[in-house]
């Protein structure tokens, strides 16, 4: 039985919007810096290395486009910013170094964010796993205290409510057994990165059929507060609607139209 015909309440897909559906893919990790990221991504890839800061690099026009390749901490950006504001090249050059070497050492993860490419190519990007452990890196069982993730960026087309809130709906059924079958880590539970939507927010979304997108924002920020959830939807709220986002430091957040998932 088809649902979607069985169900008349549900959103209808739109023309080819399988065929459009991209997945960006993020991937943290420890014990490769930036610049060597960068160089071992060109080599598996191709494209050109520009190398924006002891924090920051980009590879060029690889065989997916852009990527990006970053420290994951806002204070390695600023350490970053910071040397770049003082005129003594060599003095910049060494608080840029200095500073972001602190924090490798004190484990904050280097993060590849590779642009969104269709669900055929995602096989062709596994081969960067054992070639990222091959150079020495390290995920989550590295160490105890590493908590890091791969986080995927599943795109829609989509922009109705409707549709939005069947998938929260049905991702709230369901996040139980997905956390399950991810095995997470001990490190990762307890860092709260990932949080599983609460009782409360699943309920009220059985309860109500939105049909204006603004209200079911706002009934998502009364509940979810944060970002630190299995499944943070505020780049996706950015993107539709970035006027109704409530919390300043939501308002940073970076608008793409993709459901984001830890």
């Amino acid at each position: 039985m088809n649902l979607i015909t069985a169900n008349p309440d549900l959103p209808k897909p739109k023309a080819n919007s399988t065929t459009l559906r991209k997945i960006g893919v993020e991937i943290e990790f420890y014990g490769v810096d930036v610049a060597d990221t960068a160089t071992l991504l060109s080599n598996l890839y191709g494209g050109n290395i520009d190398i924006k800061s002891h924090s920051q690099a980009n590879v060029k026009d690889t065989q997916f486009g852009d990527i990006t390749v970053e420290l994951d901490a806002r204070m390695a950006h600023q350490i970053s910013d910071f040397a770049k504001k003082s005129k003594d090249i060599d003095l910049s050059n060494t608080i840029d170094k200095t500073g972001n070497e602190i924090l490798r050492m004190a484990s904050v993860p280097v993060e590849i964010v590779f642009p969104p490419v269709t669900v055929d190519a995602l096989k062709d990007l596994d081969s960067v796993i054992p070639t990222l452990r091959d150079a020495g890196a390290q995920g989550t069982k590295g160490n105890p205290i590493f908590a890091f993730g791969v986080h995927l960026n599943v795109s829609t087309d989509h922009d109705d409510a409707p549709y939005f809130r069947n998938m929260l709906l049905a991702f709230f059924l369901l996040q139980n057994w997905l956390a399950k079958k991810t095995r997470q880590d001990f490190a990762r539970i307890v860092s709260g990165y990932n949080r599983l939507y609460p009782h409360k927010f699943g309920i009220g979304l059985m309860g109500r059929n939105f049909s204006n997108l603004r209200d079911l924002i706002d009934f998502y920020q009364r509940h979810i507060k944060d970002r630190n959830y299995a499944l943070d939807m505020y780049p996706m709220w950015a993107h539709l609607d970035e006027g109704s986002l409530i919390d300043k430091k939501n308002k940073l957040v970076k608008a793409r139209p993709t459901f984001h998932y830890r």
